[in-house]
């Protein structure tokens, strides 16, 4: 081996070296025989080491030595060199460097020599020669070759960073080596690592890529310390390492940081900047690590100054529109342009975005950055175009300046997008987004939020840009903007008034909105397009003329609404928009419109083929079919023409008119058919033919049958009572119009200003719906509702063949002869009978058109009624209601089937619910002579038979439900508004006590009222059979009979041979002496339950006998016929007891009545109770218009057709100083409620009424108003001297024709009015006549009845539903229901005060029983005798007469 080495060359070289080491090796003959065992010392040259180093480096220079044993000494002479301090470390390494050879040494001895050399460089001195010739040993022996670097190249980077400090020196290793040795092994290893990574199998050698690392590392620091020195070789490696391709992010970054270092000096080539840019975005592109993409932007700002920024912006720009990359086009993988153009992208943004916020000289030219993005857009990249879409997203939410420059953008916009850049004729940054291509779904999201931001931006003034531009470039993308985006643009269209007339373009303008943004967009934003063409549609026509619009516009929005669903928007199209254009538009737009509409609601045939023949040949192709239109488009449309119906002038109400009955006649959708239901049948006429629109009444009874009554609706309902119908304005209800009238047979052609509905058009209608089901929404709307359109008999008054077919449907119905298509809804539980329920309460109406019926009509209605009475027990009630009508309305027909209804109503109705109807029918039907004319006597026993029922009923009842447990009716409040009972008679549940009561007495009535309408001379006949009755079906035991029964047999017994009126006041004062020598005894005796008084003239024997029974008092006056003359001197000839003994005979003991105290107060009290029945029910009438009560006590007159319901209700009485019937409280002396009064009366009742207008009074100062004091306190004495009558009357009748939509249970307050009976006209009239000429030519009226009760009073009577009456009969139907309403009052106070109502009989029996036990009392004191009780004596005269029955002639 040669030890020739040029460097060692001065006198420490190799010959001092090696005379040193020859020295160690040389041991002297003394020290080897004295110093045995002491260690071998070296050469003191080479101070140090263990006693081993000699061996140590005698193995490593002996040739023979192995390489293992080369190793393992090269391991232990590294290891003393870390452990000992040697000197001439130098020498040593000079022995030992040949062993890194690459050719001549093994791997593992090279490794550790090098490792060694590590050891000597960092144990040597610093000096300049020694770290020189280490270096020139490393240079010699670290082994380039192409495409790997030297094995050991790490231990080699190792010794280098070490000698040369982390590179911070290396000025030496260039400076004192000609050769240049340094550069030359800084080139070699970037050629390797060109090599290493352009080869695929070095790239996946992870040991050379890590060396390509370190190099550049190293090269790296060598060059931030001596960059002057390296400048040169820095260059020209750039040169090099821009060509590099890798993957390896490690080895990307060293080449950045190299990169970096070398751009941080500036004074770089443009060459050279030129391709440290491109390597730079490429490696931008690639990299993953923010802080790689930091360095690699940080060296990208190094190259730019004054001078070379604008190179350096040119230079990117020109990467970015290589016209090479037209060839990428269709690249299916990301190739190096591709990335080098997209890092350069993001470079670009980056670098003009710090340039302007920095706002120094330097400044990336604007022209040439929105140029060169549209150039790279023009290249038609998808991945050039998603970075640029993605690059503007993410700087317009300032993330993307975030991420590198940590800085809030908020506030900065405006600097970083200036004004110019917007602004731009030809390259704008509006034109940069408009030239993005959109490729898929994340595209669209990015252009969404470029979108977003811009608007959010502007609006909150933190970007300025110009307003036209950005509405523009949104109109182009309205595809993709957010509906937030979307509502702003069409906001600023609205606000420059775009659409308006004042627009010349203004219908292109509105087109282009329309196709942008209507179509396909949220419902938001349709409406918000819709909104704005509207408002500027009514902003010119506040302007213009409606002639220079174009409504093309709004056909179109039509046009694209067919298929529309979204309720809201369908409402806002429909209601808003429609109605506004049908109400104001001229008659050919509103054709117009209606030739678009009309024809989507005839439903189309299914799709066919269409044929086609020519020549023979037959071919086939689809026929085109517009698009169908959804149900809520036509719900709504229909609502808008229901709307413009109500809302507009007369003739287009008219035109509206017609195209709804079109629309129903071609419809096959229900819930459109249930729409213009609900409209027409509001319609209502006046008297005067004037139309009008209202809210249906009176129907709670109606839906109460269909389950819609005060209830939310549920899934599948379209309808409830009460309800609101949006679609038809409030304030448009109950006005009537004079040009808008009923077309009828008088109806003038010649009046152009008055328009006509053919209202039979919607009366067909409704027969088609009723007669032919199509859905039972609408069926049962119609069934429900069109009832109370009926009651306005004027609307209908000419349609006299639809209103016999109705009947006829009605009947057919009723008896169950059902539409085949009729289906049930499955999610209720209504049933056939609910339903004939409804159709018996359409003859409420259909029996004030009796006057079109005929005999067999009349006589089909009947026997359908009779048909549903017989039905289920839910229908009888109803039924029972109408046959009560009919009794007044139709009796010649009732009087027909009479006997099969009592048969019915005697076998069939079990129902205790109906108990009170039945009740109430046969209360009215024996006061109507013509029915009962000829009824026989087994006819009167099934009426009997009836009540006895009934009153075995109450009685069942009563003991069931004991006094402990009365049903007490609630107490009204004073001052407080009364709740109003609507619960329908068919939800009537249960009896409570004291309806049991109620059903006692009004059983007793009828036996009593159908008794006293027998003919006297036959009512013997059956007399016997109702005292047995009576007996039998009373609630104690046949030997204790109830005071009342025991009254009412004495009724029987009474008037079985007496048809004499009960008296209201029973006279039972004495008779006047005709002069003072009269002598008269008086006597009484208790027979039975009578107190007989015979008073008689002891000489002449005149006498007056007084018998005080239940049921009234008789007086009798008796003459003796004498055959010889007595003188009154003469001593008495005759007393009482000889006509006690004339009259009674000994089967019942009379008991003397022993005058005292006790009985003088007993018959008083028993003469003040009445035996007639009393009833006191007020009259009220309430004029046009009137709504408070001091309005209505202040009237004196009323109409004539209330003038007339008063002569017929009652009879004329005189008040002051009658006291022949009883008068209610009013006054009978000074006329303080007025002179007149009416009554009515039979044999057992008497009816008073307080009628308000009657009850006026003279003015004392003789002023009038209107027959009234104009003096305020007078007036106001006159209001409360009415409505203390009124107010303490349990039931009123109130003739209303104050046209007021609802009658107001309220408008007189009081605690005791229960019930209020309501007769109003059945149509408004509004121009009223005084002229009783112009009265009579309007034919024979009809009027509506309706009784309203307060909370808690149930449905008993037959006006509780409203009914329709004729004039002739109104007062006594009237008149019937309110003395029923008043008996049920009374007892219904009753029951608030005791529980129980007693009548007056009873109070009669129950005073004459105490006198009777009194009596018995007085006689038992006198003498001891057996008599009997009060009930013994009471059935020995029962039985006594019924044995004067059978001897009676």
């Amino acid at each position: 081996m040669s030890t020739h080495h040029p460097t060692f060359a001065s006198s420490s070289g190799l010959g001092s070296v090696f005379k040193s080491l020859t020295k160690s090796f040389k041991p002297t003959s003394s020290s080897a025989s004295t110093s045995k065992g002491v260690p071998v010392t070296i050469n003191p040259t080479v101070v140090g080491g263990d006693q081993n180093l000699q061996k140590i480096l005698h193995q490593l220079v002996s040739d023979s030595t192995s390489p293992p044993v080369q190793l393992e000494a090269l391991e232990q002479l590294t290891e003393n060199i870390q452990r000992f301090s040697l000197s001439s470390i130098q020498e040593i390494w000079y022995l030992v460097r040949h062993f890194c050879d690459f050719k001549q040494q093994p791997r593992s001895v090279r490794r550790q020599a090098f490792k060694l050399c590590i050891v000597c460089i960092e144990k040597d001195d610093n000096s300049i020669g020694a770290r020189t010739r280490y270096f020139s040993d490393i240079y010699k022996y670290t082994q380039f070759s192409s495409g790997q670097f030297d094995p050991e190249f790490k231990l080699i980077l190792r010794a280098l960073s070490i000698l040369a400090k982390d590179g911070r020196d290396v000025y030496d290793f260039v400076i004192y080596d000609d050769h240049r040795n340094l550069i030359r092994w800084f080139t070699k290893g970037v050629d390797t690592l060109v090599a290493v990574t352009t080869s695929k199998e070095s790239q996946s050698n992870e040991v050379q890529i890590t060396n390509c690392i370190e190099l550049l590392r190293f090269m790296t620091s060598c060059l931030k310390f001596n960059h002057a020195t390296l400048r040169d070789f820095a260059s020209a490696s750039v040169l090099k390492l821009a060509f590099v391709q890798t993957t390896d992010e490690h080895l990307l970054e060293a080449i950045v940081d190299f990169f970096n270092c070398l751009t941080s000096f500036r004074k770089l080539k443009s060459e050279t900047i030129t391709q440290i840019i491109r390597y730079l975005s490429m490696a931008y592109e690639q990299a993953t690590d923010p802080s790689l993409k930091r360095r690699a932007l940080e060296a990208v700002e190094n190259t730019c100054d004054e001078s070379t920024s604008l190179f350096v912006c040119t230079t990117l720009c020109n990467q970015i529109t290589d016209p090479s990359l037209k060839q990428l086009s269709n690249a299916t993988h990301l190739d190096p342009a591709i990335s080098t153009c997209l890092g350069a992208l993001d470079l670009i943004e980056l670098l003009r975005v710090r340039f302007r916020l920095e706002k120094g000289k330097l400044e990336f030219p604007s022209f040439l950055y929105l140029r060169s993005l549209l150039g790279a857009l023009h290249l038609k990249i998808p991945l050039v175009n998603k970075r640029v879409l993605h690059i503007l997203a993410e700087a317009f939410t300032g993330s993307f300046y975030m991420e590198y420059f940590k800085i809030d953008s908020a506030g900065m916009f405006n600097d970083i997008f200036p004004f110019p850049i917007w602004y731009s004729e030809n390259y704008s940054l509006f034109d940069i987004l408009e030239a993005i291509e959109l490729e898929d779904g994340d595209d669209k999201q990015l252009m969404q939020s470029v979108c977003n931001s811009i608007q959010s931006l502007y609006h909150s003034h933190e970007l300025s840009l110009p307003k036209d531009k950005m509405l523009e470039f949104f109109v182009k993308q309205s595809s993709y903007l957010s509906d937030e985006v979307a509502l702003f643009v069409l906001q600023g269209f609205h606000e420059e008034k775009s659409c308006t007339l004042l627009n010349p373009l203004w219908h292109e303008v509105s087109i282009r909105l329309l196709n942008h943004f209507y179509k396909n967009q949220s419902v938001s934003v349709k409406m918000k397009c819709m909104e704005v063409i509207y408002e500027a549609y009514k902003v010119s026509m506040l302007i213009f003329e409606a002639k220079n619009y174009n409504y093309d516009i709004f056909l179109n929005i039509f046009k694209q609404s067919i298929e529309e669903t979204d309720e809201s928007l369908l409402r806002y199209l429909c209601r808003d928009v429609l109605t506004t254009l049908l109400v104001e538009s001229s008659s050919d737009i509103f054709t117009e419109f209606m030739s678009l509409l009309k024809p989507l609601f005839v439903k189309k045939p299914a799709a066919r083929n269409e044929i086609i023949m020519s020549r023979g040949y037959m071919s086939s192709k689809p026929v085109h079919e517009t698009a169908k239109a959804s149900s809520t488009f036509l719900i709504n449309v229909t609502k808008a023409i229901c709307t413009t119906f109500t809302a507009s002038p007369s003739a287009r109400k008219h035109d509206c008119y017609n195209v709804l009955i079109s629309i129903a006649n071609t419809t096959q959708d229900g819930e459109v058919l249930l729409t213009i239901a609900k409209c027409l049948v509001r319609i209502r006429v006046t008297a005067e033919n004037y139309i009008y629109i209202t809210n249906p009444q009176d129907m709670v009874g109606l839906a109460s049958a269909f389950k819609r009554d005060s209830v939310t609706p549920t899934a599948g309902q379209l309808w409830a009572y009460p309800e609101s119908v949006d679609y038809i304005p409030k304030e448009y209800l109950d006005k009537p119009k004079e040009n808008l009238q009923i077309l009828c047979d008088k109806s003038p052609d010649d009046n152009s200003e008055i328009h006509f509905i053919d209202i039979k058009k919607w009366f067909r209608v409704v027969l088609h719906i009723v007669g032919n089901f199509i859905e039972w929404e609408v069926y049962s709307y119609v069934w429900a509702h069109f009832c109370t359109q009926l009651s306005n008999m004027h609307l209908f008054m000419h349609c006299d063949e639809e209103i016999l077919e109705l009947k006829t449907i009605v009947c057919n119905q009723l008896t169950l002869k059902l539409p085949q298509e009729l289906v049930f809804p499955k999610n209720g539980d209504l049933t056939k009978a609910d339903l004939q329920v409804a159709l018996v309460r359409t003859f409420s109406s259909l029996l004030g058109y009796h006057d079109f019926f005929s005999k067999a009509d009349e006589d089909q209605i009947t026997s359908s009624l009779i048909f549903g009475l017989g039905s289920w027990e839910k229908t009888a009630i109803p039924c029972i209601n109408i046959l009560t009508i009919c009794c007044y309305e139709i009796p010649l027909s009732i009087k027909k089937y009479l006997t099969l209804i009592l048969t019915k109503l005697q076998t069939r109705i079990t129902s205790a619910n109906a108990s009170t109807h039945t009740l109430e029918f046969l209360s009215s039907l024996v006061h109507l002579p013509v029915l009962v004319s000829d009824f026989t006597m087994e006819e009167f026993k099934r009426v009997f038979g009836i009540a006895f029922k009934y009153i075995q009923y109450a009685r069942d009842t009563g003991m069931r439900n004991p006094d402990n447990q009365v049903v007490v009716p609630h107490v009204q409040q004073h001052g407080v508004d009364a709740e109003v009972e609507v619960t329908p008679s068919t939800k009537t549940k249960g009896i409570s006590s004291f309806m049991s009561q109620y059903i006692l007495i009004l059983s007793y009535n009828v036996i009593s009222s159908w008794f006293l309408k027998i003919e006297m001379s036959e009512r013997k006949k059956i007399s016997s059979f109702l005292v047995k009755q009576l007996i039998a079906s009373d609630e104690l035991s046949e030997s204790q009979l109830s005071d009342h029964t025991i009254g009412f047999l004495d009724f029987v017994r009474k008037f079985t041979f007496s048809d004499l009126p009960l008296k209201a006041i029973n006279s039972t004062q004495r008779k006047e002496k005709n002069d003072d020598s009269e002598t008269t005894i008086l006597y009484r005796w208790m027979v039975g339950c009578s107190v007989v008084s015979i008073e008689t003239e002891t000489h002449m024997g005149d006498t007056e006998i007084i018998i005080r029974k239940p049921t009234g008092v008789s007086k009798l006056i008796v003459q003796l016929n004498h055959e010889t003359e007595v003188s009154k001197k003469s001593p008495p000839v005759i007393d009482p007891n000889y006509f006690l003994l004339q009259l009674f005979d000994s089967k019942v003991k009379p008991i003397p009545v022993l005058e005292d105290a006790v009985i003088s107060r007993g018959l008083s009290v028993l003469d003040h109770i009445p035996s007639v029945e009393f009833h006191k029910i007020g009259i009220v009438y309430i004029s046009e218009g009137q709504s408070s009560e001091n309005e209505v006590f202040l009237n004196k007159i009323g109409s004539l057709d209330y003038l007339k319901f008063l002569d017929k209700i009652g009879d004329l009485v005189k008040l002051k100083h009658n006291k022949e019937i009883y008068t209610g409280g009013l006054d009978t002396e000074a006329d303080l409620d007025g002179e007149y009064a009416r009554y009515w009366r039979s044999k057992l009742t008497q009816v008073i009424f307080h009628i308000t207008t009657m009850m006026h009074r003279q003015d004392p100062t003789g002023g009038s108003d209107n027959g009234l004091s104009t003096s305020t306190i007078e007036k106001q004495k006159i209001i409360d001297l009415k409505k203390r009558h009124i107010g303490n009357n349990y039931v009123n009748i109130f003739f209303d024709e104050s046209g007021n939509a609802d009658f107001n249970f309220n408008l007189i307050k009081s605690q005791f009015n229960f019930l209020n009976i309501v007769v109003s006209p059945q149509t408004t009239q509004l121009k009223r006549s005084t002229s009783l000429l112009s009265h009579s030519q309007q034919g024979r009226k009809f009027f509506k009845v309706k009784t309203y009760r307060r909370a808690g009073v149930p449905a008993i009577f037959a006006t509780c539903h409203f009914k329709l009456v004729s004039e002739d009969q109104l007062p006594f139907l009237v008149r019937s229901i309110a003395i029923l309403a008043s008996e049920f009052a009374n007892v219904w106070h009753a029951s608030d005060l005791s529980g129980k109502y007693v009548t007056n009989w009873t109070q009669r029996v129950k005073q004459l029983r105490l006198l009777y036990d009194k009596s018995m009392e007085n006689v038992n004191k006198e003498k001891e005798q057996d008599i009997g009780s009060f009930e013994q004596s009471v059935l020995a005269e029962l039985y006594n007469s019924s044995e004067f029955n059978s001897y009676t002639l």
